[in-house]
């Protein structure tokens, strides 16, 4: 995984940005030499962030759904996990989403600070509290200040989201298509015995080059089903030094 300093953001965006440049991303977010069933995982991924989101040749949608990718595979997904973790182990648990980036260093830094004073007056209220009470907040039923449940403690596993003008928002169902994705359906698909299934050919294979076939339909396994069906084997395709080089 990548470390954060890495990611991209909105000044990297580059309006040549392509559908191709966007598999090459998903070719290295799951790559065959880390997932057995990778083509297909890579494909449930554009299903999800691409296809049922907008059109593809819009460049600044796939910009920006890539780094939700990112986001979702490497901060909303194991967070869920973590959740779990804690209340399995009888622990309390505040679940927080907020709306500016980095909070703590946007709050303590000069310069801005106006825009974002009442959210950052209520994020420090609610980590000063929790700390000397326990609680982020007191039980109280007024609406700019309700009481924020512990997760497992309500009918629902409400989360707060803290808007960057310092409104709340309650939540239940942390990111759920995400966490659900990640969490349980890849891992799981990544498991299935399937035909025709492509493993990494090299151990250091991180990264397909995108083929210019619409929607990431696997062309080796076309060319493989036409060269020997499913025996198609990894010794077979390093004997196919110019099938390989294609790809």
């Amino acid at each position: 995984k990548q470390n954060v300093s890495e990611y991209p953001n909105d000044s990297n965006f580059d309006e040549n940005y392509t559908y191709t440049d966007f598999k090459r991303g998903l070719a290295g977010l799951l790559p065959d030499s880390l997932h057995r069933n990778a083509p297909l995982l890579r494909k449930l991924v554009l299903h999800q962030y691409v296809y049922t989101q907008g059109d593809k040749k819009n460049t600044y949608l796939l910009f920006e759904q890539m780094r939700k990718a990112l986001l979702d595979r490497d901060f909303i997904a194991p967070t869920q996990k973590l959740v779990e973790e804690l209340k399995s182990n009888k622990g309390q648990v505040y679940l927080f989403e907020y709306g500016i980036d980095n909070p703590p260093k946007s709050c303590l830094e000069d310069g801005g600070w106006e825009d974002i004073e009442p959210f950052c007056n209520k994020m420090f209220h609610y980590f000063t509290r929790f700390a000397v009470k326990g609680q982020p907040t007191k039980n109280s039923c007024e609406p700019t200040n309700p009481t924020w449940p512990a997760m497992g403690t309500s009918k629902r596993d409400y989360h707060v989201i803290l808007k960057a003008d310092g409104t709340i928002e309650w939540d239940s169902n942390f990111h759920l298509a995400s966490t659900q994705l990640w969490n349980h359906l890849l891992p799981a698909l990544d498991q299935l015995e399937l035909k025709g299934r492509r493993d990494a050919i090299f151990k250091e294979e991180t990264q397909l080059l995108p083929t210019e076939l619409e929607d990431d339909e696997q062309d080796w396994h076309r060319r493989a089903a036409n060269i020997g069906g499913f025996e198609f084997s990894e010794e077979d395709a390093l004997n196919d030094l110019p099938f390989h080089a294609e790809l």
